[in-house]
C-alpha cells in the first residue's frame, strides 16, 4: 500500500521544522498526490487528489477534519480539475470540466466550499 496522503501537503502548508505527519490518507492504493500542485490561499492549502473520483479539488487546514474534497466537478471517476491553481483575493482559481471531453473546460473560482465554487468563464 502506498501512503502518499497529505504528507507532502502538510510540509508545504506549514513549512515547519517540527516534522511531518500524515493528516489524512486519501487513497491507500493510488499515488493520489502524484506530481500535483499545492497552493496556499486564505489560510488553506488547495491541491488535487484522486480518491476514486478522479483528480478533483481538495483543501486542507492541516487537520484531518479540515481536509476534504471541495467539489466533484466530473462526477464518477473522470478528472474534473486540470492545470494549475492561482490565488486571487482569497479565492482559488482553476481550470475544470464537468465531463471527460477536452472541450467544455471552464475557469472556476472557489472559496473552499461547494456553495462558494462558481464558473467564472467558458474556455
Amino acid at each position: 500500500m502506498k501512503r502518499i496522503g497529505i504528507l507532502l501537503l502538510l510540509k508545504v502548508a506549514s513549512l515547519s521544522v517540527f516534522g511531518q505527519e500524515l493528516v489524512k490518507d486519501i487513497n491507500q492504493e493510488l499515488a493520489s498526490l502524484n506530481n500535483q500542485q499545492c497552493v496556499e490561499c486564505g489560510g488553506l492549502v488547495y491541491f488535487t487528489a484522486d480518491d476514486e473520483n478522479g483528480q478533483e479539488l481538495w483543501r486542507s487546514d492541516g487537520t484531518t477534519e479540515g481536509t476534504g474534497m471541495v467539489i466533484d466537478l466530473n462526477r464518477g471517476s473522470g478528472n474534473g480539475v486540470d492545470g494549475t491553481f492561482n490565488c486571487i483575493n482569497n479565492r482559488i482559481f482553476f481550470i475544470g470540466r464537468k465531463s471527460n471531453s477536452t472541450i467544455n473546460k471552464r475557469v472556476y473560482s472557489s472559496d473552499g466550499t461547494i456553495e462558494g465554487t462558481k464558473i467564472e468563464a467558458d474556455i
